[in-house]
């Protein structure tokens, strides 16, 4: 019924005012619904209600002391609550009523009436849902009497009750609710709260944000956060006080509360808090060493919004961009990367995951132009690139970078003076040049992977050639941008050769162009410091020691060349596990300018071991020095093959025989007593770079000697294996050593190049059909390891005998070399078969590694015998023979 009254007052609201009215008569208890009714009709008609107001309030006024059941005590406190809002809306919006001002304070008398009689007479005796009445019209009632400034000090003491009906989640946020619009009315008719009530506000508003056991309900929660919000504004000293003593407590839950206000205020933007951004940061500090993971995120994300919303002070904010760099490494060092090392529970990695996700948010929305940002961060953010532990971060961390410098650049363009990007640290240690050039570089190599990473690192070489060296503007200026080409347009990454082979030439123009022996020499350094940071299989780490290689191939001090080479052979251990691969690339890049130095160091460092080894220094494994870590005689092999492989070309062929050679065949001779393939394949490596090394140079009257003996090697190491499997790579290897050599002069007889290719041939092609090798082996990597082997066996005898066949001069020879073929092109078994026709398209095929190569053949040499040999097998039973038929035949139709 009440709500339909209401309804009907939008069309008629004096008649339905006064049919309320006559139902609402003085020192007679009226229905509920009567009252119930006024009360919305106050809330839905304010401006038509208020001229009623003053004898509604006066005829309730009698009624309450008749009031004795719960329902009616409820009727009437709602009914003050909804009184109360009309009443401080007219107070305050007067002018927006039509008719003539009304005396306010006669109205807020009254509500005081109500309010104390209610305080004193039904407060202190009032049931949980009687309470819940009270307390939503506490809010509104003291919120109109505030105005009063004869009220306002009785309307402020009825505060403590409010605060202690703070008993359960029901009444929370109502009591919450009442307290927001008091504090909006104190702010409103500007009125200081006393400090003692405003500390009793300040503890139980947070209590409601930090709840323990239970946590809050969210309403709640967001209303007392509003509440603190007013606070900030009318209190900033006093609530960055309380907070500040709040934060230094050990309650995991208290902290985190503190900081998700301090977020949300700071968020609201606030204009009176900016003033206390110190004390905020002073705050923020406190805690950094809490080692909760939930006040870890907490902070994180406080520093995101300190960051968006320039809370940052240039003097003072460092430690807060240092803290998210640190939380990072923390996280980091506290996930282990294998899964048999977890010694954490799923809670605690998850923990550490979300730390490590909000550091890296917090660093990719992080605006490092914002006002004061540049010179909190600039040059200090320089001292997370290089350290090992910062990695994960440098992707954003160069972004940031960037854009510092590209806007210190805008800047200079523009004619306005620098002040953003003064060098003025204190007490942070920046990194050294060297220490940049060496990190970025290195950084630089996985954009041959794909990796926006290592384009970040060329592109933020490309703008700080002032800060690695003066002398680098100009070099970088031009080579650079060309360095970036093949990464650019479609193309999102090289080579990983040609980028590798394209850093390092950078690396040795920039060396040769600053020309500074001690800068060289920290270079050097730098790169060694640095190893430790990189994974031991890692595409950078093998680029760091050529950039190690290539640094000391460069530098001019010959004494200290020499002391790092005898380091890294006596204690190769500090090259990590692959220490055969890193002293072979240091020792192999360095040669390029200091073979003297490299071949002299490594005959000391053998002559040295071997005065000081008794017979188990001969043994294969066994180290040059006792103990594990230390290089065996198959590491000095491999990195002999290394040094002639990267040698002067002008200087290499009068050291190659007596210095090179002579000591890889005196180390394998020493150590062949007994068959082992990891020798095999390290003296087959060897004399394969020594054969490319020879061939390279060019020389055509320099004649090989030892040609013939590492021939017959080779020949052994292929007899010893066996032919009904194909289980390790020696045969593979040896055949690339083979064609290498033979490109070599002296030039061998027909005869002799003859026995090796069909040595090579008849222990090659016998061997059992792929799928008979395939099934050797245990389990799928097994199989298609014997399957790569079988293939690259196959590939490289064709190409040994497209060597060799095509390098002689003579048609009969090359048809000689052919006929080797003929018997094994017309086998009855098809896999035997399958491989000579495989061989064959090698051999006449046109194009060699992706190159356009058109074949030469000898004068007179006739094609037809050949190809009618091959063309019948077109029509071969198996189609791979079917194809590579066709394909020798058109090979030969293109010899010239």
């Amino acid at each position: 019924a009440g709500e339909v009254l209401v309804s009907l007052a939008a069309h008629d609201f004096n008649s339905v005012m006064y049919e309320v009215q006559s139902n609402f008569r003085i020192l007679e208890l009226p229905n509920e619904f009567v009252v119930l009714a006024l009360a919305e009709l106050a809330t839905s008609y304010g401006i038509e209600s208020i001229p009623f107001m003053m004898m509604t309030l006066l005829t309730m006024q009698t009624m309450l002391r008749l009031a004795e059941e719960e329902r009616m005590k409820e009727a009437f406190c709602a009914a003050l609550e909804k009184f109360s809002k009309a009443i401080y809306k007219y107070i305050n919006h007067w002018r927006d009523f039509p008719y003539p001002r009304l005396d306010a304070n006669r109205l807020s008398d009254k509500i005081f009436m109500l309010f104390r009689y209610i305080m004193e007479k039904w407060a202190t005796v009032a049931s949980p849902m009687h309470t819940l009445a009270i307390v939503k019209a506490h809010g509104p009632t003291v919120s109109l009497l505030l105005h009063r400034e004869d009220l306002c000090e009785y309307a402020l003491g009825q505060v403590s009750w409010l605060l202690s009906q703070y008993k359960d989640k029901e009444t929370d946020f109502h009591v919450t609710q009442s307290l927001r619009q008091i504090l909006t009315a104190a702010v409103l008719y500007d009125i200081d709260l006393p400090k003692n009530l405003r500390r009793s506000i300040f503890f139980n508003l947070l209590h409601q944000v930090c709840r323990v056991p239970e946590p809050p309900v969210k309403e709640n929660e967001l209303e007392a956060s509003s509440c603190f919000l007013i606070l900030a504004h009318s209190n900033p000293a006093d609530l960055m006080e309380f907070f500040d003593e709040q934060i230094r407590s050990n309650n995991e839950a208290i902290r985190m509360g503190v900081l998700s206000l301090l977020r949300s205020t700071i968020n609201a933007e606030e204009p009176k808090l900016r003033d206390h951004m110190t004390s905020v940061e002073r705050i923020v500090k406190v805690i950094m060493s809490d080692p909760s993971v939930k006040v870890r995120n907490s902070i994180l994300l406080l520093i995101q919004t300190m960051c968006e919303k320039s809370y940052i002070e240039a003097r003072e904010g460092w430690p807060l961009i240092d803290y998210v760099f640190s939380q990072f490494a923390i996280s980091n060092k506290n996930l282990p990367e294998e899964k048999l090392m977890k010694t954490n529970s799923p809670e605690d990695e998850k923990g550490e995951k979300s730390v490590q996700e909000t550091s890296l948010e917090v660093l990719k929305t992080l605006d490092p132009l914002v006002i004061g940002m540049p010179q909190v961060l600039w040059p200090r953010i320089l001292t997370f690139v290089v350290p090992a532990e910062y990695t994960g971060t440098l992707s954003h961390l160069f972004n940031i970078i960037r854009i510092l410098i590209m806007a210190e650049e805008r800047k200079k363009l523009n004619g306005k003076e620098s002040t953003a990007l003064v060098i003025s640290t204190g007490a942070v240690k920046l990194p050294t040049p060297q220490q940049l050039l060496a990190r970025l570089l290195v950084i630089s190599m996985l954009a041959s992977l794909g990796k926006l990473l290592g384009a970040g690192a060329i592109g933020l070489l490309k703008i700080l050639p002032e800060i690695i060296h003066p002398k680098l503007v100009d070099l970088w200026k031009t080579r650079l941008p060309e360095l970036l080409q093949p990464l650019e347009g479609t193309r999102k990454n090289a080579s990983i050769t040609l980028w590798e082979t394209m850093l390092l030439q950078l690396l040795k123009e920039s060396l040769w162009k600053i020309s500074d022996m001690a800068w060289t020499i920290q270079l050097s350094r730098d790169f060694n410091h640095q190893m430790a940071g990189y994974s031991n299989t890692s595409t950078e780490k093998k680029f760091l020691w050529k950039a190690l290689g290539t640094t000391l191939a460069y530098c001019q001090d010959t004494g200290f060349v020499s002391s790092q080479l005898r380091e890294f052979l006596i204690a190769p251990n500090q090259l990590g596990d692959q220490r055969q691969d890193g002293i072979t690339s240091i020792l192999g890049y360095c040669a390029e300018n200091h073979l003297d130095i490299v071949l002299k160091v490594l005959k000391a460092f053998q002559n040295d071991q071997v005065c000081k080894k008794s017979p188990p220094f001969f043994s294969v494994t066994n180290g040059l020095f006792s103990g594990k870590k230390n290089l065996s005689k198959t590491d000095i092999m491999v990195i002999y093959g290394a040094v002639a492989l990267h040698a002067p070309k002008e200087q290499l062929l009068a050291r190659i025989e007596q210095d090179i050679v002579s000591q890889v065949l005196l180390l394998y001779n020493q150590c062949c007593q007994t068959k082992d393939m990891d020798l095999q394949m390290s003296f087959t490596r060897s004399i394969t770079e020594i054969g490319i090394a020879v061939h390279d140079t060019q020389e055509q009257g320099f004649r090989f000697s030892y040609k013939e003996v590492l021939l017959g090697y080779m020949l052994d190491f292929i007899r010893d294996e066996p032919l009904d499997s194909l289980a390790t790579p020696v045969r593979w290897k040896a055949l690339i050593a083979i064609r290498y050599l033979s490109k070599l002069k002296p030039q061998l007889s027909l005869k002799d190049n003859l026995n090796i290719l069909e040595e090579n041939i008849r222990r090659l092609l016998p061997l059992p059909p792929l799928e008979k090798l395939k099934n050797e082996g245990q389990t799928d990597k097994d199989k298609e390891h014997i399957k790569f082997l079988y293939e690259r066996s196959i590939d490289a005898l064709g190409k040994l005998l497209k060597t060799v066949i095509w390098d002689n001069v003579s048609a009969e020879e090359c048809q000689e070399m052919f006929n080797l073929l003929r018997m094994w092109l017309v086998s009855q078994r098809e896999w035997e078969r399958e491989r000579a026709f495989q061989i064959t398209a090698k051999v006449l095929e046109n194009d060699v590694e992706g190159d356009s190569f058109v074949l030469q053949a000898p004068e007179n040499f006739k094609i037809g015998s050949l190809l009618g040999l091959l063309a019948p097998h077109s029509c071969d039973t198996l189609p791979t023979i079917r194809q590579a038929a066709a394909s020798s035949a058109i090979g030969l139709f293109c010899i010239k």
